[in-house]
């Protein structure tokens, strides 16, 4: 029998391409790569939180903060991309996995967080990868 987090790293594996294609999906829409203000560090910056965390309302709080401190508008602000990459987290696809894996694998309320952090990681992994070709091509 496989033991959990062997079954946690596979069912995190079934949904990567729909992680990708959503923080894909995020970067195009908001067209944050044409801000002109916007860098790769500042990508950089929120995956770090992200690493050195055990909890995504840490890295939520993180972007909150990117997004109160960008006066120009031309950073976090430009089209909403702070807001919207705070609902992907919190609400929208990235925790929409995270509540499918933990229904499917009928893991303890105590696995929500990990799986979840997992996601998020992989999440902002994808989206600082394609930002730098969007914003380089």
């Amino acid at each position: 029998m496989m033991n959990e987090t062997l079954k946690i790293q596979n069912a995190i594996k079934k949904h990567e391409g729909e992680l990708v294609k959503d923080a894909q999906q995020l970067v195009d829409d908001s067209n944050i790569f044409k801000s002109g203000d916007f860098e790769e560090s500042q990508l950089r910056n929120v995956l770090e939180v992200a690493n050195q965390t055990e909890c995504v309302e840490v890295v939520e709080n993180f972007i909150l903060y990117q997004i109160g401190r960008d006066s120009s508008g031309k950073k976090w602000k430009y089209r909403g991309f702070g807001e919207s990459l705070v609902d992907k987290i919190k609400s929208g696809r990235v925790y929409g996995i995270t509540d499918k894996i933990v229904k499917e694998l009928k893991l303890q309320d105590s696995k929500v967080d990990e799986v979840w952090l997992k996601l998020t990681r992989l999440y902002l992994g994808y989206l600082n990868r394609y930002f730098i070709y969007r914003k380089n091509t």
